[in-house]
């Protein structure tokens, strides 16, 4: 038997798979319908507003002073602008409507989240509740514009993809030296993840600076080439030791998994599953 191991962070594994029917639907020759995009909308600002409740409590319980009671009732903002976007997402209401309003809630949210993280370097738990919120963020501006396929919109969220995933794979190749580090016989998944490190930010470098759809795809090939040999190291593992691991993994794999479609990649795409 072979599972996907996931919920790797928050809401991605929970709508994985809608998503991977529903999501860019157009861009494929198919078409969402308004109820199902909204569905799926309106999961992922909840989970914001979530996220963003979780980041005010650990703000609380690690900073404390003047200038830290600043950054709750700044975080407090995000969370009301949060709830107002909620709010908006009602039957029938416009696709342009909700850019603009997620246009005015996420580069303030960054902003804020750039200034809470300076504050707490020291505090781990800080650090992953803001990368939680980001993760988050990024994933609603993927399901707002799902089916969209201006070249403007599919170009921002390449952009905002390659990012994640370049986030994303230093993390889980810091993660991995961490897990696996004394463990004997790794040596060559450790080497696999750090290929993968480098593919993915050459990868979100070449995107950010090149337009071109060849040249992107081009790019693409060394991180599917080394995320593929990540998979092969990971089969191996035994689950039941390394679930944190196999989970943090599993983000990666969606995010390679958005771009690999999104550029057109052509044949087969490399899936995680793990043995049980």
């Amino acid at each position: 038997m072979a599972v996907t191991f996931y919920r790797a962070f928050g809401l991605y594994a929970v709508l994985l798979g809608s998503l991977a029917v529903s999501q860019f639907a157009a861009a494929h020759g198919g078409a969402q319908k308004q109820d199902e995009y909204l569905r799926d909308v309106r999961a992922s600002a909840q989970q914001l507003v979530h996220d963003l409740e979780e980041l005010q409590n650990v703000v609380v319980s690690e900073l404390s002073g003047q200038k830290e009671r600043s950054l709750f009732r700044r975080v407090d903002g995000s969370l009301r602008e949060a709830l107002a976007f909620q709010n908006a997402l009602k039957d029938g209401v416009n696709r342009n409507d909700l850019y603009r309003h997620f246009e005015h809630l996420d580069p303030k949210l960054h902003e804020l989240l750039q200034e809470v993280r300076s504050q707490g370097v020291k505090q781990k738990a800080l650090q992953r509740a803001i990368d939680q919120v980001l993760a988050t963020d990024d994933h609603l501006h993927y399901v707002l514009s799902a089916g969209d396929t201006t070249e403007a919109r599919v170009q921002k969220v390449i952009e905002r993809q390659a990012k994640a995933l370049a986030v994303t794979a230093q993390d889980l190749e810091r993660t991995a030296t961490f897990a696996l580090g004394d463990a004997s016989g790794q040596a060559v998944l450790l080497g696999d993840l750090k290929t993968f490190d480098r593919a993915a930010q050459q990868f979100n470098k070449i995107v950010h600076d090149n337009k071109d759809k060849k040249v992107t795809q081009a790019a693409f090939v060394a991180v599917n080439a080394s995320w593929d040999k990540v998979i092969a190291g990971l089969k191996s593992l035994p689950p039941e030791d390394n679930v944190f691991l196999l989970r943090s993994a599993t983000r990666a794999d969606q995010l390679h998994d958005r771009l690999f479609r999104l550029l057109g990649m052509k044949g087969e795409r490399p899936n995680l599953t793990i043995r049980t």
